[in-house]
């Protein structure tokens, strides 16, 4: 089965930098990667991926950014914003909500979900982490034999090429000490960003 996420961008910077591949965030991009996380999009959501992986502090080189937003194009699904008069404690966190709440029966992964509504389909990527467990569970108890997806050989080297940048970015992250921020540091640099 798959899922379909809008994923706030304090989930995609930890994934990239955390050196532990078990963390539910290297999970999230693990599994959006094999297609069983579809992410939501739309211009203003990749102009803050883009925004934010471009700040000093992450290190991040032009292409190594490209192919991490290249990626999430082609993985991703547009979805459009939705204005809900919601007021949140960082506006700037409204689009990622605005997006989950148009589109129904999906879910927002955060880092912060203090920083959202209380709602359901809001979880931590721990939480999505563990959802997705119990639907690997739950289908390998009615199916006989394992999914098979087939994507094209330029699909296939594209998504070889973003893995290879991410081991590059993990490394690069070690060496230059952002590796394993907290939710906190890296909310506290998209916030930096933000303000310009």
């Amino acid at each position: 089965m798959i899922l379909h996420a809008v994923i706030d961008t304090n989930v995609i910077v930890s994934g990239l930098l955390t050196k532990n591949n078990e963390s539910p965030t290297r999970v999230i991009l693990d599994n959006v990667f094999s297609d069983k996380i579809i992410p939501l999009l739309n211009s203003e959501i990749m102009m803050e991926y883009t925004d934010v992986l471009s700040r000093g502090k992450f290190r991040l080189s032009e292409q190594e950014i490209r192919t991490i937003i290249d990626m999430f194009s082609v993985k991703g699904e547009t979805c459009p914003r939705c204005p809900t008069g919601v007021s949140l404690p960082d506006p700037d966190d409204l689009v990622f909500y605005e997006t989950y709440a148009s589109c129904e029966n999906y879910y927002l992964i955060t880092g912060n979900k203090k920083h959202f509504p209380s709602e359901g389909k809001i979880v931590s990527p721990a939480e999505m982490v563990q959802i997705l467990h119990q639907m690997e569970q739950h289908a390998s108890g009615i199916l006989s034999e394992p999914q098979r997806m087939y994507i094209s050989e330029e699909k296939a080297a594209l998504i070889a090429k973003a893995w290879e940048t991410i081991e590059r970015i993990r490394m690069a992250s070690v060496e230059n000490g952002t590796s394993d921020m907290s939710m906190e540091e890296i909310d506290e640099e998209i916030r930096k960003c933000r303000r310009g």
